[in-house]
């Protein structure tokens, strides 16, 4: 019996290295087995709820990338679906094409584009929600190391957008 009791102490060690501050440990309550016997309350690893905990454990994929496409190509384009070489509207048949990205030839003036095209979303190596959360946590005053952190990219990446979303201020603001 001694040993069952060091395996479970050495397996709740182990979930304990492995699980860090993300859980607590919970007692479940003793049942009765029949002939007035009761068996040993089971503990289980119950996951935690809090605000620290839900932050360590974000990643960028918990946004839809069609959403945050649509959300920054709109910034971009509010008069609609247009070339951003010629500033013609995107043909009706097209413009769910344009909305999501994809290669495109303007009918008007025969050139092939993207919806990014033309834009500071051309260059940029990241997804449209690790833009879209680089935007959020800088409004949020987050510090860009931690959001570095959090969105997955470089630091130097952050800083960049920084600076292009304070360039956009002076000029709007």
């Amino acid at each position: 019996m001694m040993k069952v009791v060091d395996k479970k102490e050495k397996m709740e060690k182990g979930i304990d290295d492995l699980l860090g501050d993300r859980h607590e440990w919970v007692d479940m309550e003793k049942k009765e087995i029949g002939n007035g016997e009761n068996q040993t309350g089971a503990r289980i690893a119950k996951r935690t709820f809090k605000p620290g905990v839900v932050v360590s454990e974000f990643d960028v994929n918990f946004l839809d990338e069609g959403k945050c496409r649509k959300y920054l190509l709109e910034i971009f384009y509010p008069e609609g679906a247009r070339c951003p070489i010629c500033g013609k509207l995107v043909p009706e048949k097209s413009v769910q094409r344009f909305w999501e990205n994809k290669k495109m030839k303007c009918p008007y003036c025969g050139k092939f584009y993207f919806a990014t095209s033309k834009t500071v979303l051309s260059a940029k190596k990241l997804s449209f929600r690790q833009i879209y959360l680089i935007a959020l946590f800088l409004g949020l005053g987050v510090n860009p190391y931690k959001i570095a952190e959090l969105v997955g990219c470089d630091k130097k990446i952050v800083y960049y957008w920084r600076g292009y979303f304070e360039g956009l201020e002076v000029k709007h603001g």
